[in-house]
C-alpha cells in the first residue's frame, strides 16, 4: 500500500490541500496509516515532482543515476527499477491530444533514448493489434521518471 499513499501526497501537494489535512483525507480510507508513514509520502512526493520537472533537461543518450535522478518506490517484493514515458496521442474522432503513461521495468537501468524507443515500440504494436481499443494516432513520447524499487516491510 505503500506506493499508493506516494500517489495521496503527490495529489495532496498537487491540490494544495495541506499535509495534514491530506493525512486526515486519506486516513479515511486507510485507518492504518501512521503520521510517520504520511510525513514519508510527503517527502517522497516532494522529490518525486521536483525530480519530474527536472527530468525534461537531463541527456536522452545517458542513463539515470544518483539520488537526484532516481526516486525510491517502496514495493513489499521485487527489485528493480520502473523507468517512465509518457506517450502523446491524438483521439482520430476528436482531435484532442492525449497523455498515455507507459512504464517499463528493468533489472539494471538502461538510457532514456532506449526507453522511450522501448515504449513506442510496445505501444505501437499494441495499438496496431487492437486498433478498436486504440482510436488514436501516436505523435511522439517524453522521458519523465526513473523509481528504484525498495522493499519496505
Amino acid at each position: 500500500m505503500a506506493q499508493f499513499h506516494v500517489w495521496a501526497a503527490i495529489r495532496t501537494i498537487k491540490d494544495k490541500i495541506g499535509t495534514w489535512a491530506g493525512f486526515d483525507k486519506y486516513s479515511e480510507f486507510d485507518e492504518d496509516i501512521t503520521r510517520e508513514e504520511w510525513a514519508e509520502a510527503i517527502g517522497e512526493a516532494r522529490a518525486a515532482i521536483a525530480n519530474r520537472n527536472s527530468e525534461l533537461t537531463r541527456p536522452l543518450n545517458r542513463r539515470p543515476n544518483g539520488p537526484g535522478e532516481i526516486d525510491p518506490y517502496s514495493v513489499k517484493k521485487g527489485t528493480g527499477y520502473i523507468q517512465q514515458v509518457e506517450i502523446f496521442v491524438k483521439d482520430r474522432d476528436t482531435g484532442l491530444p492525449e497523455t498515455r503513461h507507459y512504464l517499463v521495468k528493468t533489472q539494471t537501468l538502461k538510457s532514456r533514448q532506449f526507453i522511450v524507443n522501448e515504449a513506442l515500440s510496445r505501444f505501437r504494436a499494441t495499438a496496431e493489434a487492437n486498433p478498436d481499443d486504440y482510436p488514436e494516432d501516436i505523435l511522439g513520447a517524453q522521458y519523465v521518471g526513473t523509481r528504484q524499487l525498495v522493499i519496505k516491510p
